[in-house]
């Protein structure tokens, strides 16, 4: 009786837990045939697969002017297509019967591109190509050039693609800008988007000459220049932009600007230039509060307003050019290692020299007027 009963309990907990008292060790197959209608070939064609085993590589050939459009197999599952027209299938893409051979079918469709329809357009003064309805072949890609002037009167904001608005931080001195859609499988409706820019301006004023123009307009991020010309007998003076002082100049750009600019010159009298023209030889020079012996140098004024030094016998590079006179203090531009130089006009035969040197010490030189 215990052999019955433990005989029928073994046969109860087979039928409970599914275990299969005659395992059969065959490996599951499955047999798959791959199905082209037209339009291209695959290879292989047709592959018998183990269960669990590695994927198997599928290659496409699709017919000039064709594409591939999708992989489907038997039970309406997708096989991913990669870009070079390849596919895998592993064995948990298919179904296995457990010691039986199974069938499967892939389904490869090979199909003609369609034509989709761009329509593009562009309001104001930017410039769009292509322009208008133009149709690309599926899966190709197109470029949208905007183009306009760095100076114009629109602004480039973005595009508007089909409906959605994408912003663009284009830069001040960007003057076209690119879209690209790529792989296109639809039709789209592009617009650039734009705006119209700001107009700003330079309010100009002079003294002592004149000025190009009173009023100067440009558009925001734009570039304008005006200019000034000395009276008869002046020199420019001072520069004043925005109330402060800036390097004296004929001439102020606004670049890139987004504001307004209020801009003065101002142009004072010459210098007597004939009290100074000639030559002038040092006698004495001074660093700081030390007196040493002259150095050998002699400056020479020329009529059109420069000073030259000369030493060793040849003219080394220091060039000065007259600025303004207050109090028949001269002071001078230079473009050599001192920024600014004044000059004491003593009298018709002395004048003396200031400088500060790239140490920080002042030097004083003394020179007499030894004729031309």
């Amino acid at each position: 009786m215990k052999k019955i009963f433990f005989f029928l309990l073994f046969i109860l907990l087979v039928l409970l837990t599914g275990c299969n008292l005659f395992p059969n060790n065959e490996e599951g197959l499955c047999t798959l045939k791959v199905q082209c209608d037209s339009n291209g070939v695959v290879t292989p064609s047709g592959v018998t697969i183990s269960e669990g085993e590695d994927e198997t590589l599928f290659t496409i050939t699709p017919d000039e002017g064709c594409i591939v459009d999708k992989v489907v197999t038997t039970k309406g599952k997708l096989i991913p297509v990669r870009e070079n027209n390849t596919f895998v299938v592993s064995s948990s893409d298919l179904t296995f019967n457990h010691g039986k051979n199974s069938v499967e079918v892939l389904r490869v469709i090979i199909r003609k591109p369609n034509a989709f329809k761009l329509v593009i357009s562009s309001l104001l003064d930017i410039e769009v190509y292509p322009s208008g309805t133009t149709y690309v072949t599926e899966g190709s890609d197109q470029n949208i050039v905007a183009s306009f002037p760095l100076n114009g009167p629109d602004k480039f904001l973005g595009w508007i693609v089909n409906g959605d608005t994408l912003y663009v931080q284009a830069p001040l001195t960007t003057t076209s800008f690119t879209f690209v859609l790529e792989k296109i499988d639809q039709d789209y409706t592009i617009e650039v988007l734009s705006e119209k820019k700001k107009v700003y301006k330079i309010y100009a004023s002079v003294v002592g000459g004149t000025i190009s123009s009173e009023t100067t307009s440009f558009y925001e991020g734009g570039t304008a220049t005006v200019f000034a010309t000395a009276n008869s007998g002046y020199e420019i003076s001072r520069l004043i932009v925005n109330g402060k002082d800036t390097v004296p100049s004929t001439s102020y750009t606004a670049f890139n600007s987004n504001a307004d600019h209020n801009v003065k010159f101002v142009f004072e009298k010459g210098i007597e230039w004939y009290l100074c023209q000639g030559r002038w030889k040092s006698t004495a020079i001074f660093f700081g509060e030390v007196q040493s012996n002259p150095i050998d140098e002699i400056f020479d004024f020329f009529t059109d307003g420069t000073i030259k030094r000369y030493t060793n016998g040849e003219y080394d590079g220091y060039s000065f050019r007259k600025w303004k006179k207050e109090n028949n203090i001269i002071t001078f531009s230079c473009t050599g290692p001192y920024i600014i130089a004044t000059i004491d006009l003593v009298d018709v035969d002395t004048l003396i020299f200031h400088y500060t040197d790239p140490y920080g010490v002042i030097i004083t030189c003394v020179y007499k007027n030894i004729g031309d």
